[in-house]
């Protein structure tokens, strides 16, 4: 580690959780932009996890955000060793970094939220940016009821 990333892991950090950071997406990932970006002119250190690599990851990366990619493919039957590796993978890049809230940006990320809360032992909230669907899957339902809280706008 860089002597410039041990300072920086001194003081607590948020980490964001996001599919695909990109501005041809929509609202959710331009509210994302708008947090990030104000919390980091703030002084506050953000963290990005994200699984697909967007135009906005250079934006955020510019702004002193600390960018990772990360497999956040959803659990599936037949492969649950990728989810838990990536699980893993994200708590223990969170405790090194000395992370203190995980911040998911969609119900989509709910599952892979509360199971980094549940490694990490870090509290996690999800940002509702729409209504849900009529009907969820299994993992987002079980996500969603295991995270601290829920913010809807």
């Amino acid at each position: 580690m860089s002597p410039q990333s041990a300072a920086h892991c001194r003081s607590p950090a948020i980490l964001f959780s996001d599919h695909h950071p990109s501005s041809s997406n929509g609202g959710e990932e331009l509210v994302l932009r708008e947090i990030l970006l104000g919390l980091a002119a703030r002084g506050w250190r953000c963290l990005l996890a994200y699984h697909a690599w967007g135009d906005l990851v250079p934006e955020y990366e510019a702004a002193g955000i600390e960018c990772r990619r990360f497999d956040l493919a959803p659990l599936r039957l037949g492969n649950p060793a990728r989810f838990l590796a990536s699980i893993a993978r994200q708590a223990l890049w969170a405790r090194r970094r000395q992370v203190r809230l995980l911040h998911c940006n969609s119900y989509v990320r709910a599952a892979h939220g509360a199971a980094v809360e549940g490694f990490a032992g870090l509290p996690a909230v999800c940002h509702l940016h729409n209504p849900l669907p009529e009907y969820l899957s299994r993992q987002y339902r079980w996500g969603l009821r295991h995270l601290d809280r829920l913010v809807a706008v």
